[in-house]
């Protein structure tokens, strides 16, 4: 991960940040403590994840400790909450990046499996948004940073669940930050493009164990590449930082341009194909 110099935008703050095992959620746990917070790293299953993360905060140069929840289950929320503003007594940050992805055909897919990443992407948004931000309006205002995905708006087949559950986060932005303007608390949104994470290195390598899926995915992308999950992560300190508090309900793609891009994955799929070519 990238060293930061010069930047102290968090010294004396507190930030929680979900879902921190490992990928985006470690790297900005780890972007956070380098620019001076303090950092409370949660974890649902991976305590080991949770505590390498820890220790690579620390190596930042912050402090912190790990935190437990369910985000499926309201009071296991709360409970992870309360359990940091006992230890630290502030939450001044809070970054939702706790969520799943998982493929599912839309005439196949279950009920069991659609509540779960409903509960998984969506309501561990709500109830940690909901959690932080009673605490936030009585501490006198934080930074709410939550976590969707280009896939909200640029879908894809048998995404149906996922989609779905990051559209609603960025919806969810918006009526959180009109409502809570008023208590000084700044709600904004980061949809990223396709990663280089090891799960996003998984699920292509599952689906195609040749390499023309990532290779198609990197050609679509306008700027050439995937991108760095620290790219994310400084997107989301400066949303974070206060900078602008004029700057609420507002989502920001850091997609290398897919977006802007439009419609044109065949384009961009066969521009993958001919490079392919010998000359």
């Amino acid at each position: 991960m990238a060293e930061r110099t010069g930047f102290r935008r968090f010294e004396g703050k507190v930030a929680l940040v979900t879902g921190a095992g490992s990928g985006l959620g470690r790297a900005t746990a780890v972007h956070l403590a380098g620019e001076g917070a303090t950092v409370a790293v949660h974890y649902n299953a991976s305590e080991a994840g949770a505590l390498e993360t820890l220790r690579l905060v620390e190596e930042a140069g912050g402090q912190g400790m790990t935190v437990s929840a369910d985000a499926r289950q309201q009071q296991s929320v709360q409970e992870a909450v309360t359990a940091a503003l006992a230890r630290f007594g502030r939450i001044h940050v809070l970054v939702n990046n706790a969520g799943k992805h998982r493929l599912a055909r839309s005439l196949d897919q279950t009920q069991d499996d659609w509540e779960d990443m409903i509960g998984r992407n969506l309501s561990g948004t709500f109830f940690f948004s909901q959690a932080v931000g009673r605490h936030m309006r009585e501490a006198g205002g934080g930074h709410i940073v939550n976590v969707s995905s280009k896939m909200a708006t640029s879908t894809a087949p048998s995404n149906a669940a996922y989609c779905a559950t990051k559209a609603g986060v960025i919806a969810m932005t918006q009526v959180l930050a009109a409502e809570w303007a008023r208590f000084k608390i700044r709600v904004n949104c980061v949809a990223p493009g396709v990663m280089a994470t090891g799960a996003a290195g998984q699920m292509t390598a599952d689906l195609d164990d040749g390499g023309l899926l990532q290779r198609a995915l990197e050609a679509r992308t306008p700027v050439g590449r995937l991108g760095n999950p620290d790219e994310v992560a400084a997107a989301i300190a400066f949303l974070a930082s206060g900078e602008t508090d004029f700057l609420t309900g507002s989502t920001l793609y850091v997609d290398g341009g897919w977006t802007s891009y439009g419609d044109y994955t065949g384009w961009g799929f066969a521009r993958s194909l001919l490079k392919q070519q010998p000359a």
